[in-house]
Formats: structure tokens, C-alpha cells, sequence
């Protein structure tokens, strides 16, 4: 699901936030929310190449081979990680609507 809908989703968020920021003179790339957007799309995209693909891969191979172990131990780790990033995206929304900065 990564490449068909994470990725076309964050280029477009990327596209959007440049717009606004060249559409808009209140806004700069140095604003503080605009910064916290951009970062965290970098944070996500970075998650997403090197823990929730092979995360997710790793976890359905253990799902395969049916070691119950296995499956808690890689499901766990997504999971963590997700919470991460979850609440690094309630953030980050936070800081949007606020325009903080």
C-alpha cells in the first residue's frame, strides 16, 4: 500500500505546502508550522522507507511461517513505531491549525 497510496498522497501534501507557501505572502518556508510540516513529511517518508515496508514485510512473512512469536515481535515493533508516528502527526496538525510561529 506504501507506493500506491502513502507516496502519491505525501508528494501531493508536498506539492500543496509549497503552493501555499509561494501563494501566500504571510507565510514563509522559515514560519515555524510550515517547518514542523515539511520536517514531518521528511520523518514520515523516512519511516515508511526504512520501518513500515520492511516492518510490514517482515510481519507477514512471520504470519506465514505461523511462529506466533515471531508475528508479536515484528506486529510490536510496527506498532510502536505507528504510535510514534501518529502522535508526531497530531503534532504536527496541531502546530498547522495553531500556525504556530
Amino acid at each position: 500500500m506504501a507506493s500506491r497510496l502513502y507516496v502519491p498522497a505525501a508528494i501531493l501534501i508536498l506539492l500543496t505546502g509549497v503552493l501555499m507557501v509561494l501563494d501566500n505572502d504571510a507565510y514563509g518556508f522559515g514560519t515555524l508550522f510550515v517547518t514542523i510540516g515539511f520536517g514531518m513529511i521528511v520523518v514520515g517518508a523516512l519511516l515508511g522507507q526504512f520501518v513500515f515496508g520492511p516492518g510490514g514485510e517482515a510481519a507477514a512473512d512471520a504470519v506465514e511461517s505461523g511462529d506466533p512469536t515471531a508475528i508479536r515481535a515484528k506486529v510490536g515493533r510496527l506498532t510502536r513505531y505507528g504510535v510514534i508516528d501518529t502522535l508526531l502527526l497530531l503534532f504536527t496538525i496541531t502546530a498547522m491549525v495553531l500556525r504556530l510561529g
